[in-house]
């Protein structure tokens, strides 16, 4: 048997892991995004920097 308390004590947990684990997911993403546009941004530079050494 159970007790009430305990239920409660899961439910508030299960509640608490459920909250930080969505707000993880949607930080995540956001900071992939931003990480992926800063990626992209030095691969441009790196690019436009080397094209610019092998011109001749």
């Amino acid at each position: 048997m159970v007790s009430w308390y305990k239920k409660l004590i899961f439910a508030a947990v299960a509640a608490i892991v459920g909250v930080a684990t969505v707000l993880t997911v949607m930080g995540g993403i956001k900071i992939s995004d931003t990480y992926m546009k800063m990626v992209q941004e030095e691969l441009a530079e790196n690019m436009t920097e080397t094209m610019s050494y092998f011109k001749p």
